[in-house]
């Protein structure tokens, strides 16, 4: 099982976003005082670009916009939480397909740009 300690798992959870949006959040695992937004995305998609900018090479556009698109959950959901009063540790979890045609340097830039974000950990499966 990939994620033991959380007691509820809601699939496809409907979130009005701040933009008035409607969107699906993938998943929400929860706990007495933990909630994961989790975002799954396909395999074997690219995720870091093979050309470079000052010799570092960078998320792709897909990439990119998933990280958006949880920051954007995160704060709707966050004033979700916020109106029920109900204090809780909210994270996001974005698990994509891991790519396995990345040489030494992609892989170097890749772990540099998956761990800069605060509130979302990056990870990959294969």
């Amino acid at each position: 099982m990939l994620f033991p300690e959380f007691i509820k798992i809601d699939k496809e959870k409907k979130l009005t976003t701040i933009d008035q949006d409607t969107k699906y959040i993938d998943f929400i695992l929860q706990n007495d005082t933990t909630e994961l937004l989790l975002e799954i995305k396909l395999p074997n998609a690219k995720i870091m670009s093979d050309s470079k900018d000052r010799n570092n090479h960078y998320l792709v556009s897909g990439v990119t916009k998933a990280i958006l698109q949880l920051q954007r959950y995160i704060s709707s959901y966050r004033a979700e939480i916020f109106k029920t009063s109900k204090e809780k540790y909210l994270k996001a979890l974005l698990l994509i397909g891991e790519d396995k045609n990345t040489d030494i340097k992609q892989n170097n830039d890749w772990n540099l740009a998956r761990n800069m974000y605060k509130d979302i950990d990056i990870i990959t499966y294969t």
